[in-house]
């Protein structure tokens, strides 16, 4: 650009293309892939690398315009981390940049509005439509290349008329409604410890997927018909239902869901143990070695996948109390939580035990919230 405005016009200022430079581009891309935290430091060394690089007289100016582009974008996308987000910071990009141009230009000159000053005004207003399309454009080969599930992502996967939930939904209705009851759990917990919720929303989601391969082995689809455990034997049973674990995992990698949801998928049962199958099949003295009849892991490795290991577990147990009152549904909640914890599954997962107190609590919240037509205040 600069060799055809040479070309075409030899007495043109060639630093007003400095206006169209995206300084941007590389503070959003920080919040969106590593965080907002990440993302000051990045903008700090754009801003630097940016005034460093040009003419002394250039440097201030330079300053002022990349640093408010890239301080404003990375704050503004800590809430509004989606497509449209993207978009109106682009928006709002080229509002400061003509904002700050005529500043520059009314300290600079008493002609404003001439032949310059236009052009740099609308180089400005294009560069934030040129950041929101560099950044659409190049975000999801960042998140291919770096198996990262950015908020961008996350809410792609959390739209319901996703082609694998709306496929879980018709094949497992009963998983489909357990997953959206975790989901509000997880999301209501994750809030409570300041965890990612989106994340964990989201991966209560898709943590049963797997159960769309043999559906009516799970309980909760199984709608006035023979439960086929009934003709199986224990051993075989217990790995039926823990391979619904490993063929969530594949169904995972097929829908390039992220090494994050996937992760939460393959631990979100951890080590335990099948233990309806398990006790089945000492009561028919078949003397069963535990750890066929345990998952295989891992253990939940994040807060938020530990999390979701929980809801998974509340959700289930809790659906089928009659008439709890409020205390009797805490101390459940409170003894499944602790149940988990003793057996080890959250050692890896660095969840504190205040913070295991806290999600206890939010479950409660949301408990209630769900059974408040049966439950008794007393």
């Amino acid at each position: 650009m600069s060799v055809i405005v040479g070309y075409y016009s030899p007495d043109f200022p060639k630093s007003v293309l400095l206006y169209l430079v995206p300084f941007a581009v590389a503070s959003i891309l920080g919040v969106l892939l590593v965080g907002f935290k990440y993302s000051i430091s990045i903008s700090l060394i754009t801003v630097i690398l940016a005034s460093i690089t040009v003419d002394n007289s250039l440097r201030f100016m330079v300053f002022i315009y990349s640093f408010l582009d890239s301080a404003v974008a990375s704050v503004y996308l800590v809430g509004n981390r989606n497509r449209g987000g993207i978009v109106k910071v682009g928006f709002i990009i080229s509002l400061i940049n003509v904002v700050l141009i005529l500043i520059f230009y009314m300290l600079q000159s008493n002609n404003l509005f001439n032949t310059v000053t236009l052009i740099s005004i609308g180089l400005g207003a294009l560069n934030g439509i040129l950041t929101a399309i560099i950044i659409s454009g190049i975000l999801p080969i960042f998140e291919w290349l770096f198996d990262i599930a950015t908020n961008v992502k996350l809410v792609e996967l959390g739209n319901l008329n996703h082609p694998l939930l709306k496929e879980l939904a018709i094949k497992a209705p009963g998983t489909y409604h357990h997953s959206i009851v975790v989901s509000s759990l997880s999301e209501a917990a994750c809030q409570a410890i300041g965890a990612n919720s989106l994340l964990a929303k989201v991966g209560s989601y898709y943590h049963d997927i797997g159960k769309v391969r043999k559906p009516t082995y799970f309980i909760e689809n199984q709608f006035d018909i023979e439960n086929p455990h009934d003709r199986l034997m224990p051993y075989v049973s217990s790995l039926i239902i823990k391979n619904h674990v490993k063929d969530g995992v594949e169904i995972g990698k097929k829908y390039r869901l992220g090494s994050q949801i996937i992760d939460i998928i393959e631990q979100h049962h951890g080590t335990m143990i099948v233990k309806y199958f398990y006790d089945k099949a000492k009561e028919m003295g078949l003397n069963p070695n535990e750890e066929d009849f345990r998952y295989p892991g891992p253990k939940p490795q994040s807060k938020e996948s530990g999390i979701v290991m929980l809801a998974d577990k509340v959700e289930a147990a809790t659906k089928n109390l009659n008439e709890p009152t409020v205390t009797h549904l805490k101390n459940y909640v409170k003894n499944l939580t602790n149940e988990i914890f003793l057996d080890g599954q959250l050692d890896e997962s660095d969840l504190s035990l205040r913070e295991l107190n806290l999600i206890v609590d939010s479950f409660v919240n949301v408990l209630i919230g769900i059974f408040h037509h049966r439950i008794k205040y007393k």
